[in-house]
């Protein structure tokens, strides 16, 4: 098997790991937001106090007029307000919307996470804090966390990474394959020398050539401009 041929089943073998590896990244709002059940200007601060009692999972909810959402609670700020003294007497029997947050981070469904992170940048620790609310058409389909849009980026981050690397390491694969065969022609040609190749990176802009010719062997030993990908291309 020559040289090129080992390459090829190398990359084949390669590329099929890595497209059975390769994970399932969230790339839109809609795979962040989760369904989760929203109150309406109707329900009273007491009974947003009764939902956060039952449900100690939730830190927060979205507040939905007419399938519209007009704002969110925050479970640690609703209830800073909502202990204090009086509040329960004096709000109880009040609107939940006056304790919400009237300008929450509402993105549509097939928002990119790309856009998404530049609008919660753009919002300060809000969403962080709160999290974000995902529509469709602009009526209300659910919530997202900070947390879940920070995992997903770092997913993504870390995908381009991993594919970069990939990248690299299959370009050493193909400067190799090149250079096998000046190995083997300048063992045939030289056998009591050889030639140590260590590039400074996976791939290097230093290297080598030997081939047989009908006036003998012909070699030579070049540097290129730079280090690593930017000479391995040179």
């Amino acid at each position: 098997m020559t040289p090129i041929d080992q390459l090829y089943d190398t990359l084949a073998a390669s590329a099929a790991d890595l497209h059975a590896q390769q994970p399932l990244l969230a790339t839109r709002a809609e795979q962040l937001g989760a369904p989760s059940e929203p109150v309406s200007p109707e329900h009273t601060n007491e009974e947003v106090r009764a939902l956060f009692a039952r449900c100690e999972s939730r830190d927060t909810v979205a507040v939905v007029e007419d399938g519209r959402p007009i704002g969110l609670i925050n479970r640690n700020t609703f209830m800073e307000h909502y202990a204090r003294p009086f509040a329960r007497d004096v709000f109880g029997r009040k609107s939940c919307i006056a304790f919400m947050d009237k300008t929450p981070v509402v993105v549509d469904k097939d928002t990119p996470i790309e856009t998404l992170v530049k609008t919660a940048v753009e919002a300060g620790t809000r969403v962080l804090q709160d999290g974000f609310i995902t529509t469709a058409g602009g009526r209300y389909l659910g919530l997202g966390t900070g947390y879940g849009l920070m995992k997903a980026m770092s997913d993504i981050e870390a995908e381009k990474t991993r594919q970069l690397l990939s990248s690299i390491g299959y370009a050493s694969l193909i400067q190799r394959s090149h250079l096998a065969e000046s190995d083997l022609a300048l063992r045939d040609g030289l056998p009591d020398h050889a030639l140590l190749w260590q590039p400074r990176d996976v791939v290097g802009g230093d290297a080598y050539f030997f081939r047989h010719t009908a006036a003998g062997l012909v070699g030579c030993v070049f540097d290129c401009t730079g280090h690593g990908v930017p000479g391995a291309f040179m």
